[in-house]
């Protein structure tokens, strides 16, 4: 604030009240910050030795290093989906600032399927769309097919098939032959054979990826695609066989509840017997 001397005679530059205030308030704070930063430091260290990741990456965001959070999102992301932690990601996940996973689109593609799972399909459709191009120009081809087959799963839930062809036959194109998204692939692909009708189709999809998800010796996928490799035989008329696929996936889980939609084989061929 420019304003006179006492005397009149000139002019000089003085702090205005409240912005003297606010120079004194962040002054403190950054001086509380800097004081924090051994402790912060030390956890985060402690954090990264014990293997306690998403402590690490609450560390990494205090301390504002939101380039490493990203990446330890980006590469625990996958981990944490599969153990049920959607809401420590999403929340983790949430906390980056604007733009702060662009040098890491995974971290933004594994949110983007946290939103999927949990019914935000608008808003995972949203993710997905930003992360795709940034995947593409890190030329990361996994990343990428991985988030194009999401896209897939979102087509297919809106009835669009040849969208989520379209999707999918990417995603394969850019996948390794033993990646685990091209066996997410022809699961999804098997479930939009038998939307359409396609029942043949559907179940030769299903036991491509129920060979490749028992080679990764993947029990979720195998259990998973066990139980819709009954649909196509039980909607062609073929209850033992469907009985069949449905008691594999049963023996396989133990109990019937972990894989949604799954039944006792006799509820599930009554269910096939009315669907038909």
């Amino acid at each position: 604030m420019l304003a006179e001397t006492p005397d009149r005679r000139g002019e000089e530059y003085r702090l205005h009240p409240l912005f003297q205030n606010f120079a004194s308030a962040f002054a403190q704070r950054d001086s509380a910050d800097r004081a924090s930063q051994p402790s912060i430091s030390a956890a985060r260290a402690t954090s990264f030795e014990r293997q306690a990741w998403e402590p690490a990456v609450r560390h990494l965001l205090a301390a504002e290093d939101f380039v490493s959070a990203a990446g330890l999102i980006a590469d625990r992301g996958v981990e944490w989906i599969s153990t049920g932690a959607l809401g420590s990601l999403s929340s983790l996940a949430d906390s980056l600032p604007p733009g702060g996973a662009r040098g890491h689109p995974r971290a933004l593609a594994h949110r983007a399927e946290v939103a999927r799972l949990q019914g935000e399909y608008e808003f995972a459709h949203s993710l997905l769309r930003r992360a795709v191009p940034l995947l593409h120009e890190r030329a990361d081809n996994e990343g990428e097919a991985d988030a194009l087959h999401s896209l897939a799963t979102l087509a297919r839930r809106e009835g669009d098939y040849e969208l989520a062809f379209s999707y999918l036959d990417r995603a394969i194109l850019l996948s390794e032959a033993n990646s685990a998204v091209r066996m997410k692939c022809a699961n999804t692909r098997g479930l939009c054979l038998v939307a359409m009708g396609e029942w043949t189709p559907a179940e030769r999809e299903f036991r491509a990826a129920l060979q490749a998800a028992e080679e990764r010796n993947d029990e979720y996928y195998i259990r998973l695609i066990a139980h819709n490799l009954g649909t196509p035989a039980g909607m062609r008329g073929d209850f033992g066989e469907a009985l069949r696929c449905s008691a594999a996936c049963c023996e396989r889980n133990g109990r019937t509840a972990d894989v949604a939609g799954s039944c006792s084989p006799f509820e599930y061929g009554s269910l096939l017997f009315v669907s038909r």
